[in-house]
């Protein structure tokens, strides 16, 4: 039998006790989305991200990029550190399956590990220490 917890959040009203975002982020599915406009090497960006209970942002299909894309470009960027990086093969920080992919290009993993959208093209890999922004993204049906 499998065991569920139930979050209560007892200063809200009923009606956005559940599934709700804090202040500052973005409701998207089943997800809060903080775009973050200082710049962090990718490692530095995803600390914040822990530290806020969330991780940087995973992209399960073309709709998750798109919205990634309009999010970073109404901040002003063209680029953002997403939750994608090379451990023997792509993978996501938050462990969603690498199963859908929207390269743009692909350079060296060898020396480029990390990867960023691009609000006009699909995603590059590229410099871990870059500082760019980047995205948060913290499930909303989790406490």
């Amino acid at each position: 039998m499998k065991a569920y917890q139930l979050c209560f959040h007892s200063s809200l009203s009923s009606a956005d006790r559940f599934f709700t975002c804090p202040s500052g982020w973005t409701r998207y599915k089943n997800s809060c989305y903080l775009y973050v406009r200082s710049g962090r090497s990718w490692a530095s960006a995803a600390t914040y991200c822990s530290s806020l209970g969330a991780s940087l942002a995973s992209v399960r299909d073309v709709f998750d990029y798109s919205f990634l894309q309009d999010l970073t470009r109404a901040s002003g960027s063209s680029v953002a550190w997403l939750g994608g990086f090379y451990f023997h093969g792509w993978r996501w920080v938050d462990q969603n399956s690498f199963g859908y992919t929207y390269w743009s290009s692909q350079n060296a993993v060898s020396v480029y590990q990390c990867l960023h959208l691009n609000t006009q093209a699909g995603w590059s890999n590229n410099n871990c220490n870059n500082a760019w922004t980047f995205i948060c993204m913290r499930r909303t049906d989790t406490c």
